[in-house]
């Protein structure tokens, strides 16, 4: 389980870092604007709607548990995330899906990650308090 609980806590810190360091993409309006998800200011909105934080997160941080478990059901939490964020209207149905496929995708290395063992080759990440590594060991 520590192993599970490691790999969530990094994936969760890495959602988040991935979320908060895209500037590109943070330039959405939110459903509250009363205009469409279309509407784009580009490098000028701080409250963009896209990517949602929440939804990014919550995927990342319950998809380890969700697979060392066969828990299928923790998708389920992780989707009222989403609901609740578009009936909060702050994001667009758009904006969650997408950032719940990219918090599947970074809880699952994370936990494929921590299954590894000490002989397999291949990328690992490294999440420190301020740095996140990527060590590619090639012998």
């Amino acid at each position: 389980m520590s192993n599970t609980g490691i790999a969530a806590i990094q994936a969760g810190a890495t959602g988040l870092v991935a979320e908060r360091g895209d500037p590109i993409h943070r330039r959405a309006r939110r459903p509250v604007d009363g205009q469409g998800p279309a509407d784009f200011e580009p490098f000028q909105r701080s409250d963009a709607s896209f990517p949602s934080n929440h939804a990014t997160v919550a995927w990342a941080t319950l998809t380890p548990f969700a697979k060392e478990y066969d828990a299928p059901w923790l998708y389920g939490v992780a989707a009222l995330v989403n609901a609740g964020r578009i009936a909060s209207r702050e994001h667009w149905l758009s904006d969650t899906v997408a950032s719940s496929l990219l918090g599947y995708w970074i809880g699952d290395f994370f936990w494929q990650e921590r299954r590894r063992t000490p002989a397999d080759k291949g990328p690992k990440v490294a999440v420190g308090p301020s740095s996140v590594s990527l060590i590619w060991e090639t012998k």
